[in-house]
């Protein structure tokens, strides 16, 4: 399994000392990283503030490995039947980070907004695939 570390803000944290809310987010993470990514991955789960009204956000490193991912406890914490597909979506991201950093070097002209909504849609259908709700239904491997 890929290694997780777990900071609060810019602290490192032992699981022992997670929330619950924090140890949930972290179990979950656990199980989709699990399904989702190769064991060779260095994860973080940084429980902070993120600037946009999105939940989580995330920094991958794919040429190391590595990966950041921001989770706003604040702003999840009344959207809990989601998690599962903020998880998702974050985990998504990484698969695809190099994708889009290449993508949009070889543009090199003004393209984020363009780059940003296309690395937006190839997330947004990749996540909503119906494998998704039959593996959360267990039905995977019938």
């Amino acid at each position: 399994m890929s290694d997780i570390l777990v900071r609060r803000d810019d602290d490192t944290i032992e699981i022992a000392d997670l929330t619950s809310d924090e140890e949930k987010i972290v179990k979950a993470f656990k199980e989709h990283i699990a399904l989702m990514l190769k064991d060779d991955w260095y994860i973080t789960v940084k429980f902070a503030a993120v600037e946009e009204d999105y939940g989580m956000e995330t920094e991958a490193k794919p040429e190391y490995r590595k990966a950041i991912i921001t989770v706003d406890i604040a702003q999840i914490k009344d959207q809990w039947e989601y998690l599962n597909h903020f998880i998702r979506h974050e985990l998504l991201h990484i698969i695809v980070w190099n994708f889009f950093d290449i993508a949009g070097t070889l543009a090199y002209k003004n393209t984020s907004k363009a780059m940003e909504k296309l690395e937006e849609q190839v997330i947004y259908l990749l996540e909503h695939m119906p494998l998704w709700d039959n593996l959360y239904k267990g039905d995977i491997n019938k």
